[in-house]
């Protein structure tokens, strides 16, 4: 006869998150349709113990209380995408997106572009423009119009960013602003006689100018193009990895005079380096010698100086992670554990990312939210996980700068939120949720030590000097998760071994370059 009930087991646990619609809602994850891979699940209380300390004739203390209880969970999962995320659409968004999204992220989809008849498919009475199966969210965005022939829907400039709002899984309306979209407040439209496109700019990102230039940029301005899908681009090319671009002042002087060399950190989507390269004001310029699709266009007021240089990456097709700094999501996480079920809503968290070569990548969560009541409960068999493997960390395009041949083992971050609760004497347990008050991301990377003449690290850290650092986990489409950093500042050098070779050890801070963009990710 079989015996039963002889303990809990740790290795019989699930854990299953969703984004909540509201505070206070429970979004009521299942394993079905909302679990995640875990390893060592922690749920934790910590309570406020309001202790009882009055006098009495003897020394024996008085019962507590129990005030305010906040509820803890952690765990370690995967660095890795879906195998879907390629598409560019949010519902192709990987589970580990969602739990950025509770620890202060948005997710943006950097789907391609859509055509839509400027005629037949727009609707000037309602302001609709019909495009079949879009798959667009409202607030998604930004994007832009162009033309592929005859006119521009009037109404619409092209070169401006717009956003979404969604009337139904085929329709939709364009907004001036994130703000709007989210509002409801769409822009009104008028036909025209001709064929336009919606185009996504987020896979080309701000040009980012280095803090070394000798004349710290002046007088030149970047704005980015659209990178162009493969039946638009003249030799059909898709950007299927991060490619980093460097462009570097080699002949000084006025628009139409002044040329650069522009280089990148991979060969297999930008080809090799472009040089003699004429800048020439409001004209955009080609990244890459296979003609990526990706532009960007300078505004000239006065002349360049040789060894200016600026730096602009170029994302495949996936979905964009970025930093908010308000109007945060929440999630709903449900850990059952042989038995037990413990709940936490209204949570919001923090991570840190290991990635060490020849191992895969990993990222420790925890969160902190509203406790429940733990219940008994049988421990769901319906789960369904995402399927892709982890892959090593190996061929990560990791690059510092312009300098993509440092030998490191590891790169790290951690996100550092500073996660607090809200007070509030109206409501149950006296707090009104969590939130996140601060963010100080911070992380490391061990190369082997380098001379001067190859990379100053020394001077860099000794002058505050802000470099641009990059990375990914996995190298097939669909499972890579890519990270950029616009602004990095070394803020400690330490010195270490590996098997007898001289490394140092480089702590790093990440810092702000327009805002809510110290640390983008990708899932592509």
């Amino acid at each position: 006869m079989p015996i039963c009930n002889l303990g809990l087991l740790s290795r019989k646990s699930l854990i299953a998150a969703k984004v909540q619609s509201a505070l206070g809602l429970d979004a009521v994850p299942t394993a079905a349709a909302d679990a995640v891979q875990v390893a060592d699940p922690v749920f934790s209380i910590d309570p406020n113990v309001l202790d009882r300390n009055f006098t009495a004739p003897d020394l024996s203390p008085f019962e507590h209380v129990i005030g305010r209880k906040l509820a803890s969970i952690s765990f370690t999962t995967e660095l890795k995408s879906n195998g879907s995320a390629q598409s560019g659409l949010i519902a192709d968004e990987p589970r580990l997106g969602r739990l950025f999204r509770g620890c202060g992220y948005e997710s943006i989809g950097m789907e391609g572009g859509y055509l839509f008849n400027a005629t037949d498919d727009v609707n000037d009475t309602t302001d609709i423009i019909t495009i079949l199966n879009h798959r667009y969210e409202t607030g998604d965005g930004p994007v832009q119009v162009t033309v592929d022939s005859g006119l521009i829907v009037g109404g619409l400039v092209i070169d401006t960013d717009y956003w979404i709002i969604r009337t139904d899984a085929d329709n939709i309306q364009i907004a001036a602003s994130k703000s709007a979209a989210d509002a409801g407040t769409e822009i009104v439209l008028i036909d025209a006689v001709g064929v336009n496109r919606l185009e996504n700019v987020l896979q080309v990102t701000e040009v980012n100018a280095d803090a070394n230039n000798p004349t710290l940029s002046a007088g030149i301005a970047w704005t980015r193009g659209t990178l162009l899908e493969a039946d638009r681009t003249p030799d059909g090319i898709i950007v299927t990895e991060p490619v980093l671009f460097t462009l570097t002042v080699t002949t000084p002087g006025a628009s139409a005079t002044a040329e650069v060399t522009i280089s990148n950190n991979t060969l297999a989507a930008a080809g090799v380096s472009q040089t003699g390269v004429v800048i020439t004001d409001d004209a955009p310029i080609t990244l890459g010698t296979t003609k990526s699709g990706a532009t960007i266009t300078a505004v000239i007021a006065g002349d360049l100086v040789t060894g200016d240089t600026w730096r602009v990456m170029v994302y495949p097709r996936g979905v964009l992670t970025v930093p908010v700094s308000d109007c945060f999501d929440y999630l709903s996480i449900y850990l059952w554990n042989d038995g037990l079920l413990y709940k936490m809503i209204d949570a919001q968290g923090t991570f840190t990312v290991d990635a060490t070569a020849g191992n895969y990548g990993t990222i420790e969560f925890t969160f902190t939210g509203q406790f429940q009541t733990i219940i008994d409960t049988v421990l769901p068999t319906d789960e369904v996980f995402e399927t892709t493997l982890p892959q090593q960390i190996e061929l990560s395009l990791f690059t510092w700068g312009s300098n993509k041949s440092l030998l490191a083992e590891q790169w790290t971050l951690d996100q550092a939120n500073n996660v607090v609760p809200r007070p509030d004497i109206n409501l149950s347990d006296g707090f009104s949720g969590v939130r996140i008050s601060d963010r100080t991301p911070a992380g490391g990377f061990n190369p082997q030590a380098e001379l001067v003449a190859t990379e100053n690290f020394w001077g860099d850290f000794s002058t505050g000097k802000t470099k641009v650092f990059t990375a990914r986990a996995g190298t097939t489409v669909g499972n890579q998760v890519i990270v950029y950093a616009p602004r990095v500042q070394v803020s400690e050098i330490g010195f270490g071994d590996r098997d007898g070779i001289r490394t140092f050890d480089m702590s790093m801070l990440f810092k702000r370059l327009s805002g809510n963009d110290e640390v983008e990710w990708v899932f592509a």
